[in-house]
């Protein structure tokens, strides 16, 4: 069954109207819209966020600083694990060893990071230039990766970059280590390198795409039109009847079980729970 959000507390919905400027979707945000249109209204619409950060946002987060410092030349790029407070020290300990075991790939060029575009912000971009888009998760199908979470991503920030010809996709495969009773932090951070070092190549997944692969004209031109369905959904001018929300933005319970979603005791329950979300600060807003 569909929900609609009726209880949205009236300080979370952004006074701003649509039209009053243009709308601009962002690569995430067309990401999100086309896995879950409830799920961009509540995070990029409403801007919240949970006040506690799900574990794997934290560790993306993380080793993305990591990569950061690898790729842009800092002398030591393992100190980014140091006074990580909100980490659970098990899971910082697996990043850890999993972080040592990258630093011994053969390559590890210099890339210009966080690099910012019309539609967001980039992973890397190396010398050549090559577009490089990074992402750490638990367990990786190259059949369903790349196609369904990457593709529109990468070719709205290729649709930015006209003079980008090549992609690497670089999917980092966390270790399955699983803490011991009692055991140190030490312990799990050596365990989980020698896993990761044991098959670097499954572990670091990297592969190479071409431009043409994304398609960015054709994922520009889808961008533009969702950008217009959802001006008109935000307009107010929703009068259709089945599974609808209160903003007129559908949601799909399958992208809860398939992808994990931060925002699911909000489907489940038809509003925002309170002291759960918090909206994000302008500044962070995109």
């Amino acid at each position: 069954m569909v929900r609609p959000f009726w209880n949205v507390p009236q300080e979370m919905i952004p006074m701003e109207k649509p039209m009053e400027k243009p709308l601009t979707l962002s690569a995430t945000g067309l990401r999100d819209f086309l896995q879950c249109e409830a799920l961009w209204y509540l995070r990029h619409w409403l801007h919240l966020e949970p006040l506690e950060k799900p574990l794997p946002l934290l560790a993306g987060k993380l080793f993305h600083d990591f990569l950061q410092a690898v790729h842009t030349g800092a002398d030591r790029p393992l100190l980014v694990f140091k006074d990580r407070a909100e980490m659970p020290v098990e899971e910082k300990a697996k990043l850890y060893g999993l972080a040592q075991a990258y630093l011994e790939l053969g390559w590890l060029p210099e890339a210009a990071c966080e690099v910012k575009v019309p539609h967001g912000i980039i992973d890397m971009i190396t010398d050549g230039p090559v577009l490089w888009e990074a992402k750490v998760v638990a367990t990786y199908n190259k059949q369903r990766y790349v196609p369904f979470t990457l593709s529109h991503q990468v070719g709205l920030y290729l649709a930015d970059l006209p003079e980008i010809e090549d992609v690497i996709i670089q999917v980092i495969e966390k270790p399955d280590v699983r803490p011991r009773k009692g055991e140190e932090a030490a312990s799990i951070a050596r365990r989980a390198y020698e896993v990761s070092r044991n098959d670097l190549a499954r572990t670091f997944m990297r592969e190479r795409y071409h431009r043409s692969d994304f398609a960015p004209e054709a994922v520009l031109e889808l961008c533009l039109d969702k950008e217009r369905e959802i001006a008109w959904k935000l307009g107010g001018n929703m009068e259709l009847p089945w599974g609808l929300s209160q903003r007129g933005f559908l949601t799909k319970p399958w992208a809860c079980t398939a992808w994990g979603c931060e925002f699911e005791p909000v489907c489940r329950t038809g509003q925002v729970p309170p002291g759960l979300y918090t909206v994000k600060p302008k500044e962070e807003k995109e």
